[in-house]
């Protein structure tokens, strides 16, 4: 099956696009599962709520712009922002916040100091632990 979807913006079909980038777009959308999807497997258009693969449960979808910003997506559509990073082989997260507190570009920012603070080998302060580069 082709990964080409479309959705519909007022009452005009936007794509074709990936699934990533569908599901990044719908899911920033209070009323995302109502939004009017079609892809080539379907005989018509649906709500995207209605659309097992839209709806999976928590999902992680990666910010483009900043390395190891991700918007963790929840089956009820509420969204939060986790900062990924290595530290001495393991991977760590941190969360940021969520959305609708933080926004993607405020989120982006933060990320971008986390980002700063792990490459200059500074200690990262998760609320939990107190981690140190090596």
């Amino acid at each position: 099956m082709s990964d080409k979807w479309y959705y519909a913006e007022l009452d005009r079909p936007v794509g074709p696009i990936s699934i990533v980038e569908l599901k990044r777009f719908l899911h920033r959308l209070k009323d995302w599962k109502d939004r009017l999807v079609w892809h080539s497997g379907f005989n018509d258009w649906c709500k995207a709520g209605s659309v097992p693969v839209l709806r999976a449960e928590a999902d992680l979808l990666w910010d483009d712009e900043v390395p190891g910003l991700c918007v963790r997506i929840y089956g009820d559509g509420s969204q939060s922002f986790i900062f990924l990073h290595r530290l001495s082989g393991r991977q760590r997260f941190i969360r940021i916040g969520r959305s609708p507190e933080w926004s993607l570009d405020t989120a982006r920012i933060r990320a971008q100091e986390l980002r700063s603070i792990v490459d200059q080998g500074q200690a990262i302060l998760t609320g939990f632990e107190l981690s140190f580069a090596a």
